[in-house]
């Protein structure tokens, strides 16, 4: 307060801080008196001088408050100056604070991008503490643990207010992955795993429940996300990338049947070359059907690229049994017979092979001559398995005819006239 002293009278006065007082009556919005002490001096006649009050004047209630002030002045023993100690009316408008309000703040993780802080009102004001800069939060910068947030707004008379909330930061995971194998598209969907704290969820192309599906993808290479999250909601991410190679085209062509007596027969339908055979029967890229028996076997045929992809294809073989060969009696016929065609074979339709034959089913006896000769019987069947059966064959010495002269005879006509 700064108040003037007037000295209305023809002689000095001289008080002490005892002798002299303001007195205020402040009334309206409040009531309440201040009685405030004026330093030492001297106040000479028919003058006057202003003093400042150090006590305050705390004002806390909003409204007008009127001021009405006093000055006693003790001139001497008992003696008390009021001539002129009214002074004028002072109206003070205090102003109540702003309202301010700040709503809660979530947690955010460490890891977390810079927030833009908001929740406070009314709208206008300011944002502070640790890790704010121009109303956004960095919770790298204060780091774990709970942070204060003060929110301050300035009304339009000047008077400011604050509200006061702990953010909490939450430390955030560390997560890394290792490295994945490169796959082919003929692979089948596996597990996806590798990732550092383990537990968490993989995406990305070809990936669905945390399998891995080369087949979906197609060939190249595709970067999936695994992700984790702690208990806190706090998430870390890996980016490992999947490689998918081509599987090379093979391709295995058709077998041909073989008898179950055949030899072994060097397998080259696969391609591209270089593959590997395998199945019943099959070693080191041959077939021996007299090892894998009678039957329809699958032989497989495998291929592996540059790359270390790998394909199959298979293909069945049929092995077959021999034809059952049988043949009825002995043959015999005569060695001045010519070519005879011999028969008795069954399954019909084989052909004889030994001396005197001719490459089928004809014999002539007058080549080995007579006597009894082993033929051997041959029957192939559609696929050509052979059997046979040997078939003795006997060629018989004709019997020697004479014939001896006959006497002369005369031969007597008789005619007869009409």
């Amino acid at each position: 307060l700064l108040e003037t002293l007037v000295n209305n009278s023809t002689f000095d006065h001289f008080f002490s801080v005892e002798r002299a007082r303001i007195f205020v009556d402040v009334t309206g919005a409040s009531t309440q008196s201040f009685t405030f002490s004026i330093n030492s001096g001297t106040l000479i006649a028919g003058g006057s001088q202003q003093y400042i009050v150090a006590n305050p004047v705390i004002l806390t209630t909003p409204g007008t408050h009127h001021f009405n002030a006093t000055v006693k002045v003790i001139t001497g023993p008992g003696e008390l100056d009021t001539t002129n100690n009214a002074l004028a009316t002072i109206d003070i408008l205090v102003h109540p604070f702003p309202p301010v309000v700040l709503d809660s703040l979530d947690p955010i993780c460490l890891n977390a991008p810079i927030l833009a802080l908001s929740g406070g009102t009314p709208i206008g004001g300011t944002y502070s503490g640790n890790g704010v800069s121009a109303g956004m939060f960095d919770p790298t910068i204060p780091g774990i643990g709970y942070t204060p947030i003060t929110y301050a707004y300035t009304d339009t008379n000047g008077c400011t207010s604050d509200s006061t909330l702990y953010i909490n930061v939450n430390s955030a995971p560390s997560v890394s992955h290792t490295l994945f194998a490169p796959v082919c598209t003929s692979a089948t969907a596996f597990a996806l795993s590798g990732g550092t704290p383990s537990g968490g969820v993989y995406s990305g192309l070809g990936v669905s429940a945390n399998t891995f599906d080369p087949s979906v993808s197609g060939i190249g290479t595709f970067t999936l996300q695994y992700i984790y999250t702690n208990v806190s909601g706090c998430s870390d991410t890996a980016h490992p990338s999947q490689q998918v190679y081509a599987s090379p085209p093979v391709l295995f062509a058709s077998l041909t049947p073989l008898c179950i007596n055949g030899s072994s027969i060097n397998l080259t339908a696969g391609t591209p070359t270089s593959g590997t055979y395998s199945g019943v029967g099959v070693s080191s890229g041959n077939f021996d059907p007299t090892v894998a028996g009678v039957g329809t076997h699958t032989i497989t045929y495998t291929y592996t690229d540059a790359s270390g992809c790998t394909d199959s294809a298979a293909q069945t073989i049929n092995v077959r049994n021999l034809p059952s060969v049988t043949h009825n009696s002995p043959t015999s016929t005569c060695l001045n017979s010519g070519t005879v065609v011999l028969s008795g074979g069954s399954p019909s339709g084989g052909i004889y092979n030994g001396i005197g034959t001719n490459g089928d089913s004809t014999f002539t006896p007058s080549i080995p001559g007579a006597g009894t000769f082993t033929l051997t019987y041959i029957y192939s069947d559609s696929i050509g398995c052979t059997d046979s059966i040997p078939v003795a064959v006997t060629v018989n010495t004709p019997p020697v005819v004479t014939l001896g002269f006959f006497s002369n005879k005369c031969l007597v006509i008789f005619l007869q006239s009409a």
